[in-house]
């Protein structure tokens, strides 16, 4: 009532005496002629949620709720988002993982295949198959790795008859020489 006494009270069985509540906090509020919620934690240390609502009598309803109840769905809520977005980035970091390895294991293929090839193991080539970007870049890998190789070794073959070539005529040089008995000199004047 205006005097700050409680009326009515769902868990008080004989409501004939009015017991002075005029130092809670909603009902200083109200006395003091202000309404809508506050929050405020009793003489046993429990927060509160209270409504305060004048009456056009003078009078007022104070409707209050223990904090964790009125907060307890939202709290599930909190709860219950914190869990799927765990699950949701557990499921990206999962996706994000076999992407990479999609992706990214046969570069690192590619990678290893030109550090063979630059050492000299001409051998070395590439898994092709994919239909992708990644098996284009395979295919070309392994067609550069095949002309390097095979230009190689031609080379190396040219080199070789030349040498032997270059031998032979060295060796009929000296043989021509001794037979002759002709002498090579060479002055420095």
């Amino acid at each position: 009532n205006e005097d700050g006494r409680l009326v009515a009270d769902p868990y008080l069985r004989d409501s004939a005496s009015l017991i002075d509540c005029s130092n809670q906090p909603p009902v200083t509020r109200f006395l003091s002629g202000r309404k809508g919620e506050c929050e405020f934690t009793d003489d046993r240390g429990q927060d509160w949620i209270a409504y305060v609502s004048p009456m056009a009598n003078g009078w007022g309803v104070v409707s209050q709720i223990p904090r964790s109840i009125a907060v307890a769905p939202a709290d599930r809520l909190k709860k219950s988002m914190v869990l799927i977005g765990c699950l949701i980035l557990a499921l990206f970091a999962a996706l994000a993982a076999f992407v990479a390895s999609r992706f990214l294991t046969p570069l690192l293929k590619v990678t290893d295949a030109v550090t063979a090839l630059e050492g000299g193991n001409w051998s070395a080539r590439v898994p092709s198959g994919r239909d992708d970007e990644i098996g284009v870049l395979a295919e070309a890998f392994n067609s550069m790795a095949d002309h390097l190789e095979s230009s190689y070794h031609r080379v190396e073959t040219e080199v070789s008859t030349r040498t032997s070539a270059l031998a032979h005529a060295l060796e009929r040089l000296s043989l021509a020489t001794r037979a002759g008995g002709v002498g090579i000199w060479d002055y420095d004047v």
